[in-house]
C-alpha cells in the first residue's frame, strides 16, 4: 500500500490524536477545510506512529528561522528524499485566513 494511501485511510484518526495533545485544533481548520495551522509537530508526531505501524521508517525534522524573538520553526517527516509534511496546507493561507 502506498504511503499516500495510508495516511489517507488514517487521516481521521491522526485528527483525533492531535486533539488529545492540544486544546485549539479549530484553527487547523478554516471553512471547515484542514490546513494544519500551528499543529506541525503534532501532525508530524501522529503521521510518523501511523507510518510506524505500518514499518515505514521514517525521519522528523525541525527547521527553524529567524532570532530569539522572532523565532519561527517547522516540522516535518522525510523517507530518503521524499518529504511528508501533513501541515502544508498552512503555508497557502492569504492574509492570515
Amino acid at each position: 500500500m502506498s504511503i499516500r494511501k495510508i495516511l489517507q485511510q488514517n487521516f481521521n484518526r491522526m485528527v483525533k490524536d492531535v486533539e488529545q495533545l492540544s486544546k485549539h485544533t479549530d484553527i487547523m481548520y478554516i471553512d471547515g477545510k484542514y490546513n494544519g495551522y500551528l499543529h506541525c509537530g503534532a501532525m508530524s508526531l501522529c503521521t510518523y506512529k501511523v507510518l510506524k505501524e505500518y514499518n515505514i521508517e521514517s525521519t522528523v525534522y525541525k527547521t527553524s528561522r529567524g532570532n530569539y524573538k522572532n523565532r519561527e520553526d517547522h516540522i516535518h517527516l522525510r523517507i530518503g528524499d521524499v518529504i511528508i509534511d501533513p501541515t502544508y496546507k498552512q503555508f497557502l493561507r492569504i492574509n492570515g485566513n
